[in-house]
């Protein structure tokens, strides 16, 4: 080996001044130009002084080196380009540039070379998008539709109103902190849909409740707010911590799930100043007056009118019969202190051991449309012996020494021997 590299390298021959501002260099061929000449090149001595030529033990043709790789796109032969996006872009923007650019591309390839997408990512980033999206405002119609039957119209529209507008701040704020809007915001969003609106509701509740006793509608906007802003603050704040150790898990797995933790906390500690700030402005503008007029203080209190069928339909709500069955059920709690206790605690033993048997996975399974499959050879097998074993030719058999499997389509396979 040593004498073939010390016959076949090439040094520096120089190079030729042609009087412009470079130089032309001097390149020279090996001496090891054929076959015949490998063959012939002195590599050792024998004992007795006769020379030894490679060609004495060693066959010498020319021939194609074996491949260390081979790439192929539907049974055909094919080279893989990976074309990766800067941090900080728009994917999806991205992809329609990039699709354009290759539109162009293909127009001056030969006839017989195409470009085809083996992993088109942002396509898929657009449709999860776009998922997202419509899920996302079926989860807000949801809510909204809730709200609206649950409470009283009035009290319903100025606690809806936080929705939109902590969600509009959030995702400003998000913006700001360079935290993009992907599938795992979004699906932050989601989860906070559905708890942003308990801090509005219990402040326009709070409001209409000081009407009702014969407070202005000045007063009542200052005090509704102050009032519960410590309780409602806690509540909010226990929420948020629950969700601050998805910030700190370790791996890629704490990479892929802060942007939620990030959400949530913002989504809540928005919708609390939102309830602090906003709703009660919204209250004091579109709620004059509370649902129960206010008595005179010194009226004495009046026999209540017959309630006809008719009237008792056009004043039954959901909210009434929650209310009514809540109040049931505190009745018979209050009255078993001691059975109901045991019960709660039996339930959460209960919980406890089922969460054993329900199987869980921190990460659901890939939804692309795609496997890999790794092959393991015994060290040495030829590149021809992997791609025989592997289904590559047509019509090819497995050998006795690999496992058989049901033939696979593939939209790309890879195949490759490493050192």
């Amino acid at each position: 080996i040593g004498a073939v590299r010390g016959q076949n390298s090439v040094q520096n021959a120089g190079a030729v001044d042609n009087g412009s501002a470079s130089l032309v260099p001097i390149q020279t061929s090996s001496l090891l130009g054929t076959p015949a000449a490998l063959s012939h090149l002195l590599v050792a001595t024998s004992p007795d002084g006769r020379p030894v030529y490679l060609g004495d033990f060693a066959t010498v043709e020319r021939r194609v080196q074996s491949p260390t790789s081979l790439v192929r796109v539907n049974s055909e032969q094919a080279v893989i380009l990976v074309i990766e996006m800067q941090e900080g872009r728009n994917l999806v923007n991205f992809g329609v540039a990039l699709r354009e650019k290759l539109a162009e591309v293909r127009r001056t390839l030969p006839s017989d070379v195409r470009i085809d997408a083996i992993a088109d990512q942002p396509t898929a980033v657009a449709h999860r998008m776009r998922d997202f999206g419509s899920e996302f405002l079926i989860t807000l119609g949801a809510v909204l539709l809730v709200t609206v039957l649950l409470l009283p119209l009035r009290i319903a529209a100025i606690a809806a109103v936080a929705i939109p507008v902590t969600v509009a701040i959030t995702v400003g704020i998000l913006a700001v902190l360079g935290i993009e809007l992907n599938q795992v915001t979004f699906a932050g969003l989601v989860v906070a849909l559905g708890i942003v609106v308990d801090d509005a509701i219990v402040v326009a509740d709070n409001y209409v409740e000081k009407l009702d006793h014969g407070v202005s509608p000045a007063e009542a906007a200052l005090r509704a707010p102050t009032e519960i802003a410590a309780p409602v603050l806690a509540a909010t704040l226990t929420i948020v911590v629950s969700f601050v150790p998805l910030a700190f898990l370790p791996g890629s797995s704490g990479e892929f799930m802060r942007s939620m933790s990030y959400t949530v906390t913002t989504a809540l500690l928005v919708s609390f100043a939102v309830a602090m700030l906003l709703t009660p402005i919204l209250a004091l503008m579109f709620a004059r007056t509370g649902l129960h007029a206010a008595a005179p203080l010194a009226a004495a209190p009046l026999a209540p009118e017959p309630m006809t069928p008719l009237g008792r339909i056009r004043r039954f709500s959901p909210l009434d019969a929650m209310q009514f069955a809540y109040e049931r059920a505190m009745r018979v709690a209050v009255s078993h202190k001691r059975l109901t206790i045991v019960g709660a605690v039996l339930a959460f033993v209960a919980g406890v051991g089922l969460m054993s048997a329900v199987p869980y996975r921190f990460f659901p399974m890939n939804e692309r449309s795609q496997f890999v499959i790794d092959l393991w050879m015994p060290a040495g097998t030829r590149f021809a012996g992997t791609r025989q074993c592997g289904g590559w030719k047509q019509n090819s058999k497995p050998r006795t020494a690999c496992k058989v499997w049901p033939r696979l389509s593939a939209r790309a396979r890879r195949d490759s021997i490493t050192a």
